[in-house]
Parts: C-alpha cells; sequence; structure tokens
C-alpha cells in the first residue's frame, strides 16, 4: 500500500489498466472508475496519453464495461473537446452494438457532445481537420438517431427524442439574443463561418421539429414515449417561443384525439401531464393565453386555477423589452423578422386557423343542435369507459371563447381525417401587406372559400342549411394552370439522349446522395428505375452492368427494379417509348447469375433477392436446385428453399420436390443439411402431411424385391432417387430409403407402426439394417410415449425382434417403468417364451422372478448372457444408483444353487465367469461374503471349489481367508463329495507350503487319495515334516507320517504351480472351461531330487509355531485389504492330542523348506528361518507374533486397520 501511495500518477494509471485487463468485469470496472477519477479530476495532462489505452475497451465483452467507456468519453470531451477526434470512431462502433442498454447510452453521449460541438465551433475562426471530420461524423450519426423513432425498442426511441428536442433548440433562432455565449442558437454563428452554415442548420432543426411533432401525434404511440415528447414539446416551446403555436395546436389535437390504444389509467395519465405542460405554457406571456386557458377548462382546470396561473407582466418588463428590441441594428431586424416569417406561429397554422374561423362562424345554435342529432345516431348502447375518464365539464358553455376552442378542435379533427388542408397566403399571415394582383387574390378567396365549403358539407352534411343564394352566385371562371401550356415538347432523339445524361448523372451521384441526406435515396432510386424501364435497350444494359458493380450496396435498387419489370410485363404500368424489353424472367436471371459470379460463395444476398422478389419463376427454380448440388453453395440453395416454403406458398409444390431429392442422395452432408430443413419444416401444418407423406411412401419401396420394382407408375410424381435403376438391393440403396423416415419419426412416433409393417414384409437383410438405424430416433422418442407402447404390446406378428430391439434402446441408459414392465412380462406371457424378451426389463423384476429366470437365461448364447447379465449388475457400477432387484452377492450364490449337468454346467460356468469379470463389483470382501454364505449349504454346491479357486486367484490377499474355508471343509468331510475333494485338492496345491498344516490334519486315507490326486504335494511336506522339531513330530498321526515318508503314488490330477505369496498371480484361466485342459504329468519319485541348499531371499518367513496353534478363527472376519500381501498362516490345528503344550520360552529349531520343482514353475528355495519373528525386509510384508495365553485362542488373520 505505502508503495503505491508513492507511485506516480502515470504509473497508477498503468498500473490500475494493467488490473483491469486480466480482472473480471466487477473488478474491471472498479479499476476503470479509478483510472478516471485520476485522469479527469487529478491529472488531466495525461489525457491525450492515456485515452487510446482506455477507449480500447470498447471491445470488452461486458456491456457495463463498454457502457464505461461511454461515459468516459463524455466526460473527458466536455473537459476538453479536441479530444473528440481519437473518441469518434469508438462512438461510431458502438451506436451498432448488440446491447440496447449500450445503444441507448450512445444516444445519450452524443446528445451531450453535439451540443457541446457546437458550442465550442461557433467562436473558432480556424477549425483543424481532424475536428472537420469530428463535426462530419456527429452529423451522420444525427441522421441514425433521427431515424431511430421508428426503432422498436422504446427506450431507444425516448432517447432519440431528447435528441432532437437538444437538436430543435440549437438549431433554431433565439428571440431575445443576448452576448451569453453558453446561449447555443443560430444566432450566434456569424454568416461567414468555416464549417456552419445557418440556413442549412436552421432548415434542419425545422425538419426535426416536424419530425418530432409528426411522432406525437401518431395513434400508435406508447404512452412512455407520448409523454416523453410532450415534455420535449414543452422544453422547445418555452426556449424557442417561435416554435409555441405548433406546440399549442399538437396539444389540442392530443386532447381530441388520444391514441386509442392507450388503457384506462394510460389516458388518465397523459391527460395528467398534458395538463400540467399546458400549465407551464400558459404562465409565458404569448399570443396563444386565450387557447391555453380553454384547453387547461376541458382539461378539468377550474377558472381559480386559470387565473392564478395567469401571467403577470409589469409595465416596466414591457417597457424594458421593447427598449431592448429597439436597440437592434437595421440590418439584424432585418434578419430577425425574415426568420419571423418563417417561423411565425400563424404561417404554420394557417390552414387550420382559417378552417376553424369558417366553422366557427357557421356553429350557430340550429348548427350545434343539428351536429347533436346526427351524433345521436352513432352513440353506442352504453357510456364508453374512454369517454368516462376523459370528460370534463364545461364551465364555460356559450361563450366566445369556447365556440372558438370547439371551432378549433373540430377544425383539427377534420384536418387529421381527411389530410385537406387551406393554404393561406404567407404575405397575410405574416401580417405584411404585399402588392399582388387583384385577380390572383379574388381566385384564392374563392379557391379558399370552396374547399372550406365542400368539408364543411363533406363532414357534417349540412348540404340543407347552406344558402342557396350565396352558392348559386355567378363568380367568374379563372381558367387553370396547365403545365402544357409553359412547356414545349421534346423529340424523341432529344428526349432520350438528354435522358442518358440524367441517367449518367445520377449514378455518379450515389455516394453524394448517399452522405448528404437518406430522404433523396428512394427519389433517386425511383428515378433510376423509371428511366430504365421506360426507354430500354442501353439504359437497362448500363443499369445492370451498374448494379453488378457493387450488389450489396445497391440491393434496394435491384428489387425496385424487378418489381417494375414485373408490373410492366402484367401491364399494370406505361411500357414506355419503346415496346423492346428483356421480360422479367431475363432480368431475373441476370441478377442471380451476376450474384453467383461477382459474390464469394455462401452470400445471403442470393435468397434475399428471391425473397423480395414480386415472382419467382421457373428458371430461378432450376437455378436454386443447381446450387443445391454446388458443394460451396450448398447452404445458401437450401436456406433459400427453406425460406420460400415458408413465404411463398405458389412455390411448395416445386421447391418440395427439390428438397424431398436431396434427402436421398448420396453426399452425406447434403443429405444431413437437407434433413435437417424437413424437421424444421415439419412443425408447419401445411407442410407436415407432404413430407410424411413422402417419407411413408419411399419407405414402402423396401418392400419391393429390388428397386426398379419399387419406382411403380404410382410414384412418377415423386422425384428420382439414386438407386431408382438398380437392380439389387444394397446397403447404400436401403439406408436412402430410411434417411427422412427415421429423422422424421421423434417428431411424429405414430409413424412407427408404419416401420413396423414395413419390417415385417421386408427381407433379411433390410431387417438388419432397419435394426441398426432405429436406435437414434427411438432415443429420442423415449418409453414414455404411448405409441412406443402400443407398438410393444400390439406390435405386428412378426416384428417381434424389432420391438426386442426397440426395448433395448429405451432401457439403455435408463431404468425401465413399471408400466412398461408389465407390459413386456404380459407380452411375454401371452404371445411369446423367448426369454431374450425380458432382458431389457430385468432391472424392473423382483428378485424371486429373476432367480426364476436364470436357469433360462444361462442356456442362451453367450452374447445373450453377456447381455443380461450386465443389464442385472448395471446398477452397482461405479456411477450406478447402488440398489437393484438383486445384489451381486445374491446373484452369484443364486448361480452355484442352479442344478445343472453337462451343457447346462457349462452355461454356469460361463455365467460365474462373467460376474468374476466384474472386479470393480465382485470384490473380496464381496466373495468372502459369498463364499462364507456358501459354506452354510449342506452340501456343498458343486462350483464352490472352483469359486474357491478363482477368488483366490483374484484376490492373492484371501489366502488366510481361504486357508479357514479349507479348514472348515475338512471339519465337514469334504472327501465324501468327489467334484469338492478334487477342488480341495487342488486349492491345497496351489497354496503350497501355506497348506502343509493343513494337509497333516487329514486323515490317512486322505491324504493317501490326495497324495494319489496330486503327487506334487507329497515332497514339499515330506520337507516340511523332517524340519519339524521332534517335540512337534511327536503330534503327528503315525499313519500319517508312515505314509509322508513312504513313496509317493502315481499322479492321477494334473500338477498345478503353487501359489508364491507377494508375487502377482496367473489369471483363472486355467480354471475356467473356456482353457485348454492341461496334460496330466505322470509323478515318479525320480522327478523329486534332492537340490542343493540356495542362499535365502529377502522376504520374511514366520518362525514355525507351536504344534498346539490352532487354526484361525472363521469367517466372521472378512480380511481388510489394509496390505498388498497378507502374511502366510502359521500353522494349522493338529489332531486332537493328549500331550501337553510345550513350554512358551521354548524356541523351536529353524526350519528348511525345500520346494520340489515343477514343470513351468521357479526352482525351489532353501529359506532358513528363526523362531523368533524378524523385521521384514520386504515393503508390505506382515509378520505375525506367537501365540500367548490360552491355546484355545487364534492369532488373528491380519492386524486391526491402522495398526
Amino acid at each position: 500500500y505505502k508503495s503505491y501511495l508513492s507511485m506516480s500518477t502515470e504509473d497508477k494509471i498503468v498500473r490500475l489498466l494493467n488490473q483491469a485487463s486480466l480482472s473480471d468485469s466487477t473488478n474491471k470496472l472498479q479499476c476503470l472508475r479509478n483510472v478516471q477519477e485520476l485522469l479527469v479530476n487529478k491529472d488531466p495532462v495525461l489525457l491525450d496519453n492515456m485515452l487510446v489505452e482506455i477507449v480500447q475497451f470498447h471491445r470488452d465483452q461486458s456491456a457495463d464495461v463498454r457502457k464505461f467507456v461511454l461515459g468516459f468519453i463524455e466526460e473527458v470531451c466536455k473537459k476538453d473537446m479536441v479530444l473528440l477526434p481519437k473518441c469518434i470512431d469508438t462512438i461510431v462502433t458502438l451506436l451498432s452494438d448488440p446491447n440496447l442498454q449500450v445503444e441507448r447510452r450512445v444516444i445519450q453521449v452524443i446528445t451531450t457532445l453535439y451540443k457541446e460541438m457546437l458550442m465550442w465551433q461557433i467562436p473558432q475562426r480556424k477549425i483543424p481537420h481532424v475536428m472537420t471530420e469530428a463535426w462530419v461524423h456527429l452529423s451522420h450519426l444525427k441522421g441514425f438517431i433521427l431515424e431511430a423513432l421508428d426503432a422498436e425498442n422504446e427506450g431507444i426511441r425516448t432517447h432519440a427524442i431528447k435528441f432532437i428536442e437538444v437538436l430543435v433548440i440549437c438549431q433554431s433562432t433565439h428571440p431575445n439574443p443576448t452576448e451569453d455565449k453558453s446561449e447555443v442558437c443560430i444566432n450566434n454563428i456569424p454568416p461567414d463561418h468555416v464549417t456552419l452554415d445557418a440556413s442549412s442548420l436552421k432548415a434542419e432543426g425545422g425538419v426535426a421539429f416536424q419530425s418530432l411533432v409528426n411522432f406525437t401525434t401518431n395513434q400508435s404511440i406508447t404512452p412512455m414515449n407520448l409523454m416523453t415528447s410532450i415534455g420535449s414539446l414543452t422544453n422547445v416551446a418555452k426556449q424557442r417561443p417561435n416554435f409555441l403555436g405548433p406546440v399549442v395546436q399538437v396539444f389540442e389535437t392530443l386532447h381530441a384525439n388520444l391514441p386509442p390504444t392507450l388503457s384506462k389509467s394510460q389516458v388518465s395519465s397523459v391527460r395528467k401531464q398534458l395538463k400540467i405542460h399546458t400549465s407551464t405554457l400558459y404562465k409565458l406571456a404569448s399570443p396563444f393565453s386565450t387557447r391555453l386557458a380553454g384547453l387547461l377548462s376541458d382539461l378539468g382546470a377550474s377558472s381559480a386555477e386559470i387565473e392564478r396561473l395567469k401571467p403577470k407582466r409589469s409595465t416596466d418588463v414591457k417597457k424594458r423589452n421593447l427598449d431592448e428590441s429597439s436597440k437592434s441594428t437595421s440590418k439584424k431586424k432585418r434578419v430577425e423578422e425574415d426568420d419571423d416569417d418563417e417561423e411565425t406561429p400563424a404561417h404554420s397554422e394557417a390552414d387550420t386557423d382559417k378552417l376553424a374561423k369558417v366553422i366557427a362562424e357557421r356553429l350557430t345554435p340550429d348548427m350545434a343542435t343539428e351536429l347533436v342529432l346526427v351524433g345521436l345516431l352513432d352513440l353506442p348502447s352504453s357510456i364508453p369507459p374512454h369517454f368516462t375518464s376523459t370528460y370534463t365539464p364545461i364551465t364555460q358553455a356559450g361563450t366566445p371563447s369556447q365556440i372558438q376552442h370547439l371551432a378549433r378542435m373540430l377544425a383539427s379533427q377534420i384536418a387529421a381525417v381527411s389530410g385537406i388542408t387551406v393554404s393561406v397566403p404567407e404575405a397575410a399571415v405574416s401580417g405584411q401587406v404585399k402588392t399582388k394582383d387583384p385577380r390572383l387574390v379574388s381566385m384564392e378567396e374563392e379557391v379558399s372559400a370552396k374547399i372550406t365549403e365542400q368539408i364543411i358539407t363533406k363532414h357534417f352534411n349540412l348540404d340543407h342549411l347552406t344558402n342557396t343564394e350565396e352558392s348559386s352566385k355567378s363568380r367568374k371562371s379563372i381558367k387553370p394552370f396547365q403545365v402544357n401550356d409553359v412547356v414545349k415538347a421534346m423529340k424523341p432523339d432529344e428526349l432520350e439522349s438528354v435522358s442518358r445524361k440524367t441517367l449518367r448523372r445520377l449514378f455518379q451521384a450515389e455516394r453524394l446522395a448517399d452522405s448528404s441526406n437518406t430522404i433523396t435515396t428512394p427519389i433517386r432510386h425511383k428515378l433510376i428505375v423509371g428511366l430504365v424501364t421506360q426507354f430500354g435497350k442501353d439504359f437497362r444494359r448500363a443499369f445492370i452492368s451498374f448494379v453488378l458493380e457493387d450488389m450489396k450496396a445497391r440491393s434496394d435498387i435491384i428489387i425496385s427494379w424487378l418489381y417494375r419489370e414485373y408490373a410492366l410485363e402484367q401491364g399494370y404500368v406505361w411500357r414506355g417509348l419503346t415496346p423492346e424489353n428483356y421480360g422479367y424472367e431475363q432480368c431475373l436471371q441476370y441478377i442471380l447469375h451476376g450474384i453467383c459470379r461477382k459474390l464469394q460463395p455462401g452470400d445471403r444476398l442470393f435468397t434475399k433477392i428471391l425473397l423480395e422478389a414480386p415472382e419467382v419463376s421457373d428458371s430461378a427454380v432450376g437455378m436454386i436446385k443447381s446450387l443445391c448440388n454446388n458443394s460451396d453453395w450448398i447452404e445458401v440453395g437450401l436456406s433459400t428453399v427453406y425460406e420460400l416454403l415458408i413465404k411463398r406458398v405458389n412455390l411448395r409444390t416445386k421447391l418440395l420436390d427439390v428438397l424431398l431429392g436431396l434427402t436421398m442422395v448420396n453426399d452425406e452432408h447434403v443429405r444431413k443439411l437437407s434433413i435437417e430443413k424437413c424437421e424444421k419444416l415439419f412443425h408447419i401444418a401445411q407442410l407436415s402431411a407432404p413430407l410424411e407423406d413422402f417419407a411413408t411412401t419411399i419407405l414402402t419401396r423396401l418392400i419391393a424385391e429390388n428397386p426398379v420394382q419399387a419406382c411403380s407408375a404410382e410414384d412418377a410424381d415423386l422425384p428420382p432417387g439414386p438407386y431408382d435403376k438398380d437392380t439389387k438391393w444394397t446397403e447404400e440403396s436401403i439406408k436412402s430409403c430410411l434417411y427422412l423416415f427415421l429423422s422424421l419419426l421423434p417428431l411424429k412416433p405414430r409413424m412407427v407402426h408404419g416401420l413396423a409393417e414395413v419390417y415385417t414384409e421386408s427381407s433379411s437383410m433390410i431387417k438388419r439394417i432397419i435394426l441398426r438405424m432405429v436406435e437414434e430416433p427411438v432415443s429420442k422418442i423415449g418409453m414414455k410415449c404411448k405409441e412406443i407402447l402400443q407398438l410393444i404390446e400390439e406390435g405386428p406378428k412378426g416384428a417381434e425382434t424389432l420391438v426386442t430391439r426397440v426395448l433395448h434402446i429405451l432401457t439403455e441408459n435408463e431404468a425401465p417403468s413399471k408400466e412398461l414392465v408389465a407390459m413386456v412380462r404380459s407380452l411375454y406371457a401371452r404371445r411369446t417364451a423367448d426369454v431374450r424378451m425380458l432382458i431389457p426389463v430385468l432391472p424392473g423384476l423382483d428378485q424371486k422372478q429373476l432367480e426364476d429366470l436364470l436357469p433360462k437365461l444361462i442356456k442362451q448364447t453367450p452374447n445373450v448372457v453377456k447381455e443380461a447379465f450386465k443389464r442385472i449388475l448395471s446398477p452397482y457400477k461405479p456411477g450406478g444408483s447402488g440398489s437393484g432387484p438383486i445384489t451381486p452377492q445374491q446373484l452369484l450364490i443364486a448361480l452355484h444353487h442352479i442344478d445343472g449337468k453337462g451343457e447346462e454346467m457349462k452355461g454356469i460356468i460361463a455365467a460365474t465367469n462373467l460376474c468374476f469379470a466384474e472386479k470393480t463389483i465382485y470384490t473380496s470382501e464381496v466373495l468372502a461374503v459369498v463364499l462364507t454364505q456358501l459354506l452354510e449349504v449342506n452340501p456343498v454346491p458343486l462350483l464352490y471349489m472352483r469359486s474357491v479357486i478363482q477368488g483366490l486367484s483374484m484376490w492373492p490377499r484371501m489366502v488366510s481367508f481361504v486357508l479357514n474355508i479349507l479348514s472348515k471343509l475338512v471339519t465337514k468331510q469334504v472327501w465324501k463329495s468327489s467334484q469338492v475333494w478334487r477342488g480341495f485338492v487342488k486349492c491345497c496345491a496351489m497354496l503350497g507350503a501355506q497348506a502343509h498344516n493343513l494337509l497333516l490334519t487329514l486323515p490317512a486315507a486322505q491324504l493317501k487319495e490326495a497324495f494319489q490326486l496330486h503327487p506334487a504335494l507329497h515332497n514339499p511336506l515330506l520337507q516340511h515334516v523332517q524340519n519339524l522339531p521332534p517335540s512337534q513330530k511327536t503330534l503327528i498321526d503315525k499313519e500319517v507320517l508312515l505314509l509322508i515318508k513312504s513313496p509317493p503314488p502315481d499322479a492321477t490330477l494334473t500338477v498345478q504351480q503353487p501359489i508364491n505369496i507377494g508375487q502377482p498371480l496367473p489369471p483363472p484361466s486355467p480354471f475356467t472351461p473356456t482353457a485348454a485342459p492341461a496334460t496330466p504329468i505322470k509323478a515318479t519319485p525320480a522327478m523329486l531330487p534332492v537340490l542343493p541348499p540356495v542362499q535365502p531371499v529377502p522376504q520374511p518367513v514366520p518362525a514355525v509355531p507351536s504344534p498346539m496353534q490352532v487354526v484361525p478363527p472363521t469367517v466372521s472376519a472378512i480380511p481388510a485389504p489394509v496390505q498388498a500381501v497378507p502374511p502366510p498362516v502359521q500353522t494349522l490345528p493338529p489332531p486332537v492330542q493328549t500331550l501337553p503344550p510345550p513350554p512358551v520360552q521354548q524356541v523351536p529349531p529353524p526350519v528348511q523348506t525345500v520346494t520340489p520343482p515343477v514343470q513351468g514353475g521357479p526352482p525351489p528355495v532353501q529359506t532358513p528361518t528363526s523362531a523368533t519373528p524378524t523385521e521384514p525386509t520386504t515393503p508390505g510384508a506382515i509378520l505375525l507374533p506367537p501365540p500367548t495365553g490360552n491355546k484355545d485362542s487364534p492369532p488373528p488373520l491380519l492386524p486391526p486397520p491402522g495398526s
């Protein structure tokens, strides 16, 4: 903070600007406001250097930042107007900003800067070139804002009204000019100013004021804009009394003709505002006080209120004003008199005043009675709310002022309805007496009286009240003015020459006409088009060359020309001096070909011309079709077809043929775009039926034997397809008949029944393609659609495969609904006994139903079984819901309970393999629960030991748990089941040295049988027994010892490599039914040589425990996966002995274990161990302490979590 304070102002600004460029919109605004404070208020000298860096933020995406830039420009230019040229481009750019708030802010800034720029220019005698260019830009922006009165947004119109108010005040004369330079008016502009022309600015201000008046009296104006316009007119009248007369007339017109779109509350608000602003004007001393007083009375003001508002001017004030006005020079007085003549209120209201005067003279009591009686005929049955809200009692009825006011109101309404006005000589209005021909004065009076009489007779039906004697008086007839009397006819050659020169000048004046005033552009276009169509020949060719130079900028005149040519061809207008013409169709072709030749591919002018053209000819439709086949113009062609289909009803048949033909083409891009357009058009009621009929007709072609037969005479009116002449159905031709139909299917699911009918009658190849392509539309429809449910329940015979495919698609990513499950089960029970029908709704069945279906499911093909188990187990996969009809444990247990032989057993084994393959679901904990529950079953399931071996192969850390299971199987006399017994022996062979103590607990007969099944168990067990201390050998049964010391029997079981704990296990493929069976090895004593001892490996081996140690605990404690490799089980319980246990302090001698060689396995290792536990040398190894205390308390399988 201290370093920031010590920085210079420039460094602070640079730092803040860097922070703003890297911050979000909120922090960016705060940084920019700090920069503005430093630049504008603290150190304005840096403005010139830092302005560009701040203005460049106008490209920011945040609208608030762009509005801040505009406000900053406003403050900077008010402080130093010389900086405006650096900011004017930014203002022009932001005027077309898509954000309406930014656009409104731009108009506010221009309103302020326009007045400031005028104020800066007036005293300047020499203006730099950059400032002149800035003023030209502001003048152009002025035209855009004047056009904003017709904008759609109400706020933009409101700001445009405020700009016009400032424009009129600045560009008009002040009645009492002073030396105050802060007042901007025409009076202060020198006649010889460098850039400002007082007369042009004054005329422009008058046009702007007239546009504001027209906007205010518009019948479709909104209440907000109306009240804003009333306030602006009041401000103009207060500061420029020359406009007071027109403003009063506008107020009177509004009082009599409020817009009909206003509601009752809005009418009340507008009348209240009108009364307030009328009171403001009434306070001014003006010749319109009488009219304003009458208007106030009509708006509800009492006589006392009007009297209080009446202006009071003292004699001194009048005298002072008279003295000030007499001090002006004669030259200035003449200028002011001319201005008054131009802006006098009488001149602007002469027509209405004259009409009001005539009406007031005829508005007698009899006339008023007649008007009331005529009006009674049109009265409604009840009082309208609008009249109730606007009616105010007339307090001065019958007085001359009230009659005059009523006459003016009637005159305003008549002028507004008829559009006819009475012209009054300017000299009479301005009060100046000018010498005129008496005959001309007489003619004007007669015409004025005649027009007035026509208006009154037309609108009041007072023919029977007019004085017939006066109307029948003979008047002196005067010959009317005729142009032919004063104009000499030209020869055709002269006329053509003059017209050619005129056309050339109109072409050359394009830039000047567009830059000076947009009002002249339509007039210029009309002149050019008229000359071209009237003379033809070279004129038309010159015009085509002219518009082809810049077709985008001249598109409006092209449209005008096409309409003129069309009217000429139809005989709506005069053909011209020469009968030769190209014809409308040929002219349209010239333009369209010019667009494709001159403009870049994809230009939208092609679509615009055809949309606005009076008629689209057949040749134009052909050009559209050719564009659709052009890769560069395809998007323009399809967009043109789409727009014309919507807006040109008479072309729908031709254009639909073009569009529908493109839905069957080979080009994927063209086909995709055309189908997208068809999907959009399908929502239009008039076009959905033709699209559906075409798609259905093309689909039914698949029933035929080949495409040639499919294209029958009934389809002659359809657009041709690319495969109509093929003699054999191919995949491409089949898909071309399906693309459009399947795209429209989600928009109208009822069409699915037609698809099912075609499916039942089509060939197998077509069926396969339908099944592949139906996935996307069915997924969009969803299972809640009634049409889909109806297809599932009442589908045609032969469509079962399609229904099943639909079911699979619907339930692939979403659980089936109860309604769908009930419907499929009903269909399965009524129509088909194929269990594959139920696979999609398996997650919706309960546990009992699934267990009943398992025997049928495992008999299906492997792919079907895999799909079924995928759906059953999907809720338990990562990201699933975790709840399903049957848990993974229950599923595996149910598979073990299925009775099967032969092929059925292979199906059960394959199903269990699918379960074990889901390692994220069947973890060691889940397998422990399953194996524990299956161990309680009596008899033990046939596949139990297979699952134990497979689980041990997947999760080597389950060694302790497996040894516990094997010990329990010994107590359950596992040898009674031959198949389970063989798995038991295999598992012991896999465990190797870990199972030696367990084998010593077997009876001698079963041990002998184990040696016969797996001779490789003999030598390792013999080595183990030899290494035992004598005290432990005495605990082993003598028959077992004799059997171990005897030679091993012949092998009848495949030799299995023992598991090496701590190393990765081989995959369970040797135990799966799909694996090739291993070749049995005949074991002989010669195969078991005694190997020399080797150096010990760095692997901890626990000490040989006491013979009295018992087996590990039961499976109630499932081992937690806290270590990568669990410790080997120390001992297994010996047979029941009566010998006392040895002392705890006894340390057994070291034991040497020699592992016999196994085919394909590692060489045997001799590992000496000590009697006491040692520190593990391998990471992850776990050593268990020797047992202490009670001999019946078993050691833990694994250390507790967190130990």
